[in-house]
């Protein structure tokens, strides 16, 4: 999607209206249906969140990385439920 996304824009915007929106929506009314998390924007908590997660998956499966930066998908998980639910 994003090789070809100079070339088909209406079709990236596509992907994000119907697929990269409605997740960001749905983390970010978890986060602020949640009022005891400390979090002060929802919004851009859930774009920390998918980011993260969309960055761990191109590092270890698209760019093959899984022997040179190895790291356990529960790991980052967990790391990123305590980055969220824990207090400054």
């Amino acid at each position: 999607m994003m090789g070809e996304s100079k070339r088909f824009p209406i079709l990236a915007q596509v992907y994000v209206r119907y697929i990269a929106k409605p997740v960001l929506e749905t983390i970010a009314g978890y986060l602020a249906s949640h009022r005891s998390l400390p979090i002060a924007d929802p919004e851009a908590t859930a774009r920390i969140i998918l980011g993260s997660m969309v960055y761990f998956h191109l590092l270890q499966e698209v760019m093959h990385s899984k022997d040179i930066l190895p790291m356990e998908r529960d790991r980052l998980v967990n790391s990123l439920v305590h980055l969220v639910t824990c207090p400054p």
